[in-house]
């Protein structure tokens, strides 16, 4: 629920009331929702151990993954030829 709140505070944020603001005020918000997704997945490899515990490098699939996952969130919203997508 807090989640929800923080990011309906950041959409009013950059959506300022401004039909203008929309369409990046929407790929903010996508874009917050999906990092946070990702990186939330270092916090579900183990019920047991914590994130520090087990280090960000034990699971190097996991981390390639979440790399080229940022990279590919980045790309389809920096680059001109990615932006239809």
């Amino acid at each position: 629920m807090l989640g929800d709140i923080g990011e309906l505070t950041r959409f009013a944020l950059v959506y300022q009331g401004e039909e203008a603001n929309l369409p990046q005020a929407r790929t903010f918000v996508f874009c917050l929702i999906s990092y946070a997704f990702i990186f939330y997945s270092f916090a579900c490899r183990s019920q047991r151990y914590t994130m520090p515990q087990l280090g960000l490098l034990s699971n190097p699939f996991l981390f390639a993954a979440i790399v080229a996952s940022v990279l590919l969130q980045l790309a389809v919203v920096t680059l001109p030829f990615a932006r239809p997508i």
